[in-house]
């Protein structure tokens, strides 16, 4: 990417979708297009059908790019036949004299469409990270607010977790870790049995959102100090990412939420 962003001149077509992915991608784009003032972009927004979400989505799009200073054109496609757009995509590529064509890697329909009908074209894969609702623990362990702390204890050991998520109905309210346990049950020497969930439970509790970018999720892990995040989608919980999660398929991103946390030395509990 950078050698094509260092020409003086220069024409990116930037396909774009409803997905998050697509977000990502401009957002890479923009990054790197800011420095050079001659970039210009036309953002390539494809549905089926013009909607009112897409619309403002594509506008979303257009002013963010605008905003670092960006000359940008934008163009609704839309098909019944997906090869059609892509064909469209390849003679804009040709009218425009676009030097290349950046699309998200998940989008692998619409390149290899791409490759295999305009194989001269200049395509340039971008890599992103997937949003949380392709990676988190979507068997949550749940206990209500009046569950009494020796049940909760029961449920770790049974289920060999380290932290329940307390729930209010469908949505995610509070959370218990065996940190709390201590500090909170057994150093206050408060009685297992007679104290509930609601009692000694972390409140409010940071969520994330299901499409919320790993990058994202990661930075506002690390911001918070908390090494758990439940995800919700429409309100109710729909799972949950941990920093060991994280530590297995990125590790960098791992390591540096783990060194915020333990560089974290207030008195309050993290979870």
């Amino acid at each position: 990417m950078g050698g094509l962003l260092a020409q003086v001149i220069m024409k990116i077509l930037v396909v774009t979708d409803k997905s998050k992915y697509s977000k990502q991608v401009l957002d890479t784009i923009i990054r790197a297009g800011k420095q050079y003032p001659e970039m210009e972009i036309i953002i390539a927004y494809l549905a089926r059908n013009i909607t009112f979400e897409g619309k403002e989505r594509l506008k979303e799009y257009v002013e963010q790019a605008r905003s670092f200073g960006i000359k940008v054109e934008e163009d609704y496609v839309t098909f019944d036949f997906l090869p059609n757009a892509c064909r469209y995509l390849c003679t804009l590529y040709e009218d425009k004299e676009i030097a290349a064509i950046f699309i998200a890697s998940p989008i692998r329909e619409v390149i290899d469409l791409l490759k295999k009908l305009c194989p001269d074209v200049n395509i340039e894969v971008v890599n992103v990270l997937p949003i949380l609702d392709e990676i988190i623990v979507k068997e949550v362990i749940t206990a209500s607010v009046e569950t009494t702390i020796k049940e909760i204890s029961i449920i770790m050991k049974r289920y060999k977790i380290g932290s329940v998520i307390i729930t209010d109905g469908e949505k995610a309210h509070g959370i218990i870790t065996e940190s709390d346990l201590i500090k909170r049950v057994m150093a206050d020497g408060k009685n297992p049995d007679k104290t509930i969930a609601g009692e000694v439970m972390t409140f409010p509790i940071i969520i994330g959102e299901y499409d919320m970018q790993v990058g994202e999720a990661a930075h506002l892990m690390a911001s918070k100090r908390i090494k758990k995040l439940p995800v919700i989608k429409n309100g109710k919980l729909a799972g949950i990412i941990t920093v060991s999660d994280l530590a297995y398929r990125f590790p960098q991103i791992a390591t540096s939420i783990t060194t915020n946390v333990n560089n974290f030395h207030s008195g309050s509990c993290c979870i």
